[in-house]
Parts: structure tokens; sequence; C-alpha cells
């Protein structure tokens, strides 16, 4: 899955990646797990700690140097099909694919950087675990 939004005034990062999950693939939270490395901080003692992304990525929006967008991917394992509706404005639809199913895609159907961290994450079925997002703080 492959999924954008913005983080709102009134959010962590982290509620903004689940809001947008149930937004856009109609997940919701407990249906989910992140994959996260096998040594990783889960509270430092202040504020709130966030999983650990697959990847932090920054590019010039529409080629310009004066307006740039973020990305945080994360690896999640679903549990099951989606129990919300896509909301409205949102995606038109909403795939998960294999290993294979990502490999198979035509490059026309799939953005480079996309299709890279996918098979990025595929790697890490192996190596990382799959931790419940509830136990992640939300704000």
């Amino acid at each position: 899955m492959h999924y954008g939004g913005h983080i709102e005034l009134n959010e962590s990062p982290w509620d903004a990646v689940l809001r947008e999950v149930r937004e856009e693939a109609g997940y919701d939270a407990d249906q989910l797990k992140v994959l996260q490395p096998p040594q990783h901080l889960r509270d430092v003692g202040e504020g709130v700690t966030h999983p650990l992304p697959i990847h932090i990525g920054t590019y010039a929006y529409g080629g310009s140097k004066d307006h740039f967008h973020t990305d945080i991917a994360y690896a999640f394992i679903a549990n099951g099909e989606p129990s919300q509706p896509i909301g409205n404005g949102e995606s038109a639809s909403s795939s998960l694919l294999s290993l294979t199913d990502l490999e198979a895609l035509p490059n026309d159907k799939v953005p480079t950087s996309v299709r890279q961290i996918g098979l990025f994450a595929f790697g890490l079925l192996d190596l990382w675990l799959p931790v419940p997002t509830g136990e992640y703080a939300r704000s």
C-alpha cells in the first residue's frame, strides 16, 4: 500500500499515519502491526516515542526548489480485510500486494520509489518484529 497525506495541527506524526491509513485504506489501528527492529526505543521518559519508519525522504514538489515534501514510510502487517470503507475523496482503490505481485507490476503502474521501498519492506519481514500499533502512544 502507498498512501499520502498531511499532519494536521492537532496530531502527532504517528496519529497522522494511523488516520491516513484508516482514510485511504480502511484499516483501523487495531488491525495493524508495524514492523520494528528487534532493538528499538519505546519510551524515553518525556514526550511520545514513535515507531521507526523504514524510510524518510524529502523531495522538491513539482521540481520546485521552494516547496519540499517529506515522505515517511512504515511497513505494516494487516490482520484481515479493512474494517472501514475508504474515505470520500481518498484513494479510488486499494490493493495488498505479495512480493511477487510487486515485482510483476509494470513500471508505469508504480513509481520507482514506491517499488524500492516496498521491496525493502519485504526484506525486513524476517529481520524486524511485528509490533501492535497500540504499543505506541497517540497524542
